[in-house]
C-alpha cells in the first residue's frame, strides 16, 4: 500500500468517522473500500477511452491512451 494524505470537509470527516465506528473498522479502511468501489466508474477518464474499447473488443492487452482518436492509424496504419 501507498501512504497518502487527504483533506476532508468537516462534515465529510464526521460522516466518515461515524461510518468507521459503526463498522468497527479504521477510517482508512472505509475510504479504501469506497474508492475501490467508485474508481471503476472513472476508468474511461483515467485511460482516455482505451478501457472502453478493450471491454467492447474483449481485449486483455494494454492499448495506447490515444487509441480512440487514432484508431485508423493503429488498425490500417493511416491517419484520417
Amino acid at each position: 500500500m501507498k501512504r497518502t494524505q487527504v483533506y476532508l470537509l468537516p462534515k465529510t470527516h464526521k460522516r466518515l468517522t461515524r461510518l468507521a465506528k459503526v463498522r468497527k473498522t479504521a477510517m482508512a479502511q472505509v475510504l479504501r473500500e469506497i474508492l475501490e468501489k467508485e474508481l471503476p466508474k472513472y476508468e474511461a477518464q483515467i485511460e482516455g477511452g482505451a478501457s472502453v474499447l478493450r471491454d467492447v473488443a474483449g481485449l486483455e492487452m494494454d492499448l495506447p491512451a490515444d487509441v480512440a482518436g487514432r484508431h485508423d492509424k493503429y488498425l490500417y496504419d493511416k491517419e484520417r
